[in-house]
């Protein structure tokens, strides 16, 4: 048996078990600083629920909830009863997600917004891999907290693939909805799509149409820069484009390691004059990071309220 004291002479007492070791958790609380936090708890203290009946703190009530989390339910707590000293300033991205679902559960989001967001920022800024931006996505889309689900749904297109995306959408479990999920991966796919044609359009670019003139039949550059242009391409991984990966963000980055070298072909020939390569692959290096602007994420208040338009009632604005 644990005993928490965050308010010494509340008249509520909830009572909890803790996941991990079973044990029993009976936290002494404040009724009234509750229902401040949250409307949710305010209706079961001071509505007709049995829970609110004949409070007092000379007697406080014992109040079990079985269906919570038990560390949730601390954490909420000690925030609302201004104990962040007692809060652990890294929270793991499980437990925030698990928080996350609480805070919906009893609205009381504006009481812990400024934990939620410090919180959210830190996992932010660790680089979160593919699972973590989609655990990211749902806690934001739970805590409202819009720019956060703007990112991490943006993080989500650009590193997921063809199989996450397919995955994710018919998810049963996601507290995303699914109309929101299919939105996600028709951008990741438009944007898999619009590098296929920057590939295909830069190699037609270095390798051109070289057979409509006298020229093309003696000039070095012409004869070999195809094979070359096209080993080039295929060392990078990017040719054949069927065999590019699924991700946007793998795709870049075999798109980076592409060579800008010019070859040195031997013999006094034109010295690349009849080829715009190198220079076509350096112009493609630069504009292909641009397909990441497709995967923009999802506007949180445009989810929420079905809207596709953006107004001057979304908190970020759409790109």
């Amino acid at each position: 048996m644990t005993n928490i004291a965050l308010a010494p002479r509340g008249d509520v007492i909830f009572v909890l078990e803790n996941d991990k070791n079973k044990d029993k958790v009976r936290m002494h609380v404040s009724s009234h600083t509750l229902s401040m936090a949250s409307p949710v708890l305010k209706r079961m203290f001071n509505g007709s629920f049995a829970e609110g009946a004949g409070l007092s703190e000379d007697n406080p009530k014992e109040i079990p909830l079985p269906d919570d989390d038990c560390d949730s339910i601390t954490l909420l707590c000690r925030l609302t009863h201004l104990q962040g000293n007692m809060v652990d300033r890294e929270l793991p991205l499980s437990g925030l997600l698990t928080f996350a679902k609480v805070v919906d559960k009893y609205n009381c989001i504006p009481s812990v917004e400024v934990a939620l967001h410090l919180w959210f920022q830190f996992h932010m800024r660790c680089s979160p891999a593919l699972n973590e931006l989609w655990m990211l996505a749902e806690a934001s889309y739970l805590a409202n907290s819009a720019d956060i689900f703007r990112a991490a749904t943006s993080g989500v297109a650009v590193t997921g693939d063809a199989a996450d995306m397919d995955n994710w959408t018919i998810a049963e479990k996601s507290v995303i909805p699914f109309s929101a999920i299919l939105q996600l991966s028709q951008q990741h796919k438009k944007a898999v799509s619009r590098i296929r044609q920057l590939i295909e359009t830069a190699i037609n670019t270095c390798c051109g149409n070289y057979t409509l003139n006298d020229h093309s039949k003696i000039c070095t550059v012409v004869r070999l820069n195809l094979p070359l242009c096209l080993r080039c391409f295929q060392t990078a991984g990017v040719w054949p484009v069927s065999n590019l990966p699924e991700s946007v963000d793998a795709c870049l980055t075999k798109i980076s390691n592409l060579s800008e070298a010019r070859f040195d072909y031997g013999g006094d020939f034109c010295h690349g004059s009849c080829s715009p390569y190198p220079k076509s692959i350096v112009d493609f290096k630069k504009e292909a990071p641009s397909v990441r602007d497709i995967c923009s994420g999802l506007c949180l208040d445009c989810v929420r309220s079905g809207k596709t338009a953006c107004d001057e009632n979304c908190r970020v604005p759409h790109t």
